[in-house]
């Protein structure tokens, strides 16, 4: 086997590796979301049944009059600054580890191939991906600001809709959450 059959072979190992590693920090960050969500949307599903008719109109209405409204407000509002904050806090620990991990990875294969590189920080590497546009011209941190405010929106229009349908409490609860089919992404 020649050596660019085996810079080949060690590539492809780790292009797998490497594909592993981002779906389980993923997957970590959408088990930290979920929990956060159903959490509060135990709470949330309580909070609902003890509303008066008159208070349900209110809260259709994004009117926060009465201390039960006030409540669900403060108990959402308080979910998007916890969420917001948590996945970003782990997002960061995530990036820069595995940012860590591919820049002395790669540094070791070009040193092993006779390539003449220096040492690469992890740290410098997430760095320079967050000051560069990744999707459709939005950075990292900009992306993550707004899935907080983005979920949060999600929160209340499916709330209000399913009153205004008629929906039970239950039923608004479950379109939130998802159903098990669709592994509670819908």
């Amino acid at each position: 086997m020649t050596n660019l059959d085996k810079l080949i072979q060690a590539l492809a190992q780790h292009s797998a590796y490497s594909t592993r590693a981002s779906t389980h920090a993923v997957n970590e960050l959408l088990k930290l979301f979920n929990t956060q969500t159903n959490s509060m949307l135990d709470k949330l599903l309580i909070l609902l049944f003890e509303l008066s008719d008159a208070e349900r109109a209110a809260l259709m209405a994004g009117k926060y009059t009465t201390p039960p409204l006030r409540e669900i407000q403060s108990l959402i509002n308080d979910w998007q600054s916890d969420v917001g904050q948590s996945i970003a806090e782990k997002f960061d620990e995530q990036i820069h580890a595995f940012a860590a991990q591919e820049a002395q990875y790669v540094t070791k294969l070009m040193q092993t191939s006779g390539a003449n590189a220096g040492a690469v920080a992890g740290a410098a590497v997430v760095k320079a991906a967050k000051s560069k546009p990744v999707m459709g011209g939005r950075l990292i941190d900009e992306m993550l600001s707004s899935i907080d405010e983005t979920s949060r929106n999600i929160l209340l229009n499916t709330t209000r809709q399913g009153i205004a349908d008629g929906l039970t409490n239950q039923q608004i609860v479950q379109r939130l959450r998802g159903t098990k089919a669709a592994d509670h992404i819908d």
